[in-house]
């Protein structure tokens, strides 16, 4: 949230939505944000200051770089209540509830964000990931999406659509998502843990009419986890023994 990419673009918003050119303060806090420094923020704005939406959210961006939740969720907060419309103020909120496990708070404020942010992937990202926390599988589905269809190739969210499949049940639909993903990102453990489970719950319950090649991808993808020393990484390489012992008909 405080990358220069992501950063930037609500910068950019802030000048969009609203007029008038900042004050000094606001100026040289702007600076010190694009500059990457955002926990600088703070060393140019003062601790009190006018009730004006970009200063408020500037304070809430140093805050929220320095680490400090609660009185940057208070920031964020004031802006909306100085400009109901001012919704990158939300997007930051719903980081400062992500940041503290309230994961169903942070889905409201995103998809409240959603009405005016929809031009930058990292609002669908988050929105779909804290869907996913809170066991939302068809609401992360529709919002992943809608994701693909304005950034198809953004693989991120290839990985997400399929770990919301899965989550919902919809096994084939997960394993044609997350195999296209996994083949492209082999070192991402988490993907290719839960493609692994699929594969061998499908394995186990009909192992003699699964192709060889089925069992070769399995121990493939299970080398690669083993290798890279992924957490689950005890109950794959007992997956790992059991498959290449096993010797199918």
């Amino acid at each position: 949230m405080l990358g220069a990419d992501v950063l930037g673009h609500f910068l950019d918003r802030t000048s969009e939505l609203v007029p008038g050119p900042p004050s000094a303060d606001v100026q040289a806090a702007l600076e010190r944000a694009r500059k990457g420094d955002a926990a600088g923020i703070l060393d140019v704005l003062p601790a009190v200051g006018q009730e004006e939406v970009r200063f408020v959210f500037l304070r809430g961006i140093g805050l929220l770089a320095k680490g400090q939740i609660a009185p940057a969720s208070t920031q964020f907060r004031k802006v909306l209540e100085l400009s109901s419309e001012f919704f990158p103020a939300a997007v930051y909120l719903g980081a400062c509830y992500a940041a503290t496990d309230e994961d169903r708070q942070a889905a409201g404020a995103w998809q409240t964000a959603l009405v005016t942010e929809s031009g930058h992937p990292v609002v669908y990202r988050l929105l779909a990931d804290a869907l996913l926390r809170v066991a939302e599988p068809e609401e992360a589905l529709r919002v992943t999406e809608d994701a693909l269809a304005r950034w198809p190739e953004d693989d991120t969210f290839r990985r997400r659509l399929g770990l919301a499949y899965a989550m919902a049940g919809r096994r084939g639909e997960a394993l044609t998502a997350l195999t296209a993903y996994v083949e492209h990102h082999p070192q991402d453990a988490g993907a290719v843990f839960v493609t692994l489970r699929l594969l061998f719950d499908a394995f186990s319950a009909d192992r003699a009419g699964s192709p060889p090649e089925e069992r070769q991808r399995m121990i493939r993808y299970a080398r690669s986890y083993v290798d890279a020393r992924g957490p689950n990484q005890e109950i794959v390489a007992r997956w790992l023994r059991y498959l290449e012992k096993d010797k199918a008909p």
